[in-house]
């Protein structure tokens, strides 16, 4: 047999070759894409350029290092897990396009809301587009209860990462009550911020303080404007109604330093706190130039305490990607997600359905404790899982650590009550 190849049995010969390599590419190039392990994207929505952006900066490195300890693990569901962010800038309008812009994107999912006026409209958007949505900050009551009136339109809300506003209204009271078994006493003032999570809050501390056997002397009130600059006649006409104990109710960082610092410098004989929800932040003591010596805090929980056993790897994780602080809403943020994490595993698919319903059968340990929810969605924070914590700010200048300490629960006191150096009991 000849060995010579025509002309054209070669060019045809080349051309089946060409064609057959250009299949197998194309072969390889279908593969690999196939192959490639699509990405679950999670919507983060928070304030990150607005008033109360310190705990959207907050809320993003929980999440991250939520995301960091997934991601280690193989992701969710054996897929890589994308974080796209929305900020609201603490707008309601701002909040609803930062929430369609998520929907858009493609998100499974949406962790982060961190004030009422925002997340009261983003939760239309989440029930319109069937979205999970599991808030971390927000504490209106008014979200849970649309979730009760309305199943089957707000289902896919879940209020995740702090209580809600009766469960705080409780705290104050339990604070008030310690306070008052250890000094004897009983007057009290209220200065509530004009946001409708901070007059709900009010209205459950009073609606609870008559239901007491013992009720405290409710001596003065005010309501506030958000961006308030000068609180001296408020805490002077508390001080002239002899009050002992200020609760000062609110969360925008600059109002609360401001108060703080004209509280320190005026020096009227009452305790103050109880109601500042960013003030456990362990920058605080630097913002407020040491203003927040012996301030009262309220929560479920002090960071410096291991409320589960994964409490301390998760303060650390977040002490070194915030450069030596432990911010407020951070702790909430990596929980949140780890708990969306963990309803995706259960469901095994990131459908919504599947998701809302594995959300309700839910029990999940985080770093602050043991979330589960109840038939309005609202998150379960109850002992043994979380605990009416109170802290104080204690400074070294008092002979203490220059940190927020924990005076009650005894299980987790590090200290006692101590006084400013000018209030004598």
């Amino acid at each position: 047999m000849s060995s010579k190849i025509s002309r054209r049995r070669f060019i045809y010969t080349a051309a089946g070759i060409a064609a057959a390599a250009a299949a197998g590419y194309a072969a390889y190039i279908y593969l690999g894409t196939t192959q490639k392990k699509e990405v679950v994207k999670i919507g983060v929505l928070a304030d990150f350029s607005g008033p109360i952006a310190v705990l959207g900066e907050a809320l993003k490195i929980g999440v991250e290092v939520a995301k960091e300890e997934l991601d280690k693990r193989g992701g969710i569901l054996g897929r890589p897990i994308e974080l796209v962010y929305g900020d609201d800038k603490n707008q309601a309008t701002e909040g609803v396009n930062a929430m369609t812009r998520l929907v858009n994107e493609g998100v499974v999912a949406v962790v982060g809301g961190l004030s009422t006026i925002v997340v009261l409209p983003v939760q239309e958007v989440a029930a319109d587009n069937r979205i999970p949505f599991l808030s971390t900050y927000v504490s209106s009551y008014s979200l849970v209860e649309n979730v009760e009136k309305n199943y089957e339109r707000y289902k896919y809300y879940f209020h995740t990462g702090i209580g809600t506003t009766p469960h705080y209204s409780e705290l104050v009271v339990e604070a008030f009550k310690f306070i008052r078994e250890k000094t004897g006493w009983s007057n009290i003032s209220i200065l509530t911020s004009d946001q409708l999570y901070a007059k709900q809050i009010t209205d459950g501390v009073k609606r609870l303080n008559a239901e007491l056997k013992e009720p405290f002397n409710i001596v003065y009130e005010s309501i506030f404007p958000i961006g308030t600059k000068d609180f001296s006649v408020e805490l002077s006409k508390a001080a002239a109604a002899k009050t002992q104990m200020l609760m000062f109710n609110n969360h925008i960082v600059a109002e609360n330093i401001t108060i703080l610092k004209q509280w320190s410098t005026l020096k009227p004989p009452y305790l103050i706190g109880f109601g500042d929800w960013v003030g456990s932040d362990t920058d605080y003591l630097k913002w407020t130039e040491g203003a927040c010596h012996t301030e009262i805090l309220i929560g479920d929980y002090n960071y410096n305490s291991n409320m589960t056993g994964k409490t301390a790897s998760v303060r650390e994780a977040i002490f070194g990607k915030a450069g030596g602080r432990l911010p407020r809403g951070a702790f909430e943020g990596y929980d949140t997600l780890m708990v969306l994490a963990a309803a995706i595993e259960k469901a095994g698919s990131t459908k919504s359905e599947d998701v809302v319903k594995a959300l309700e059968g839910l029990q999940v340990v985080g770093a602050l404790g043991t979330y589960s929810y109840n038939k309005r969605h609202e998150v379960v924070r109850q002992p043994p899982n979380f605990y009416p914590f109170v802290n104080q700010w204690q400074l070294a200048a008092y002979g203490y650590k220059d940190r927020l300490e924990t005076i009650s629960p005894d299980r987790f006191k590090t200290s006692e009550l101590i006084l400013p150096s000018w209030i004598k009991i």
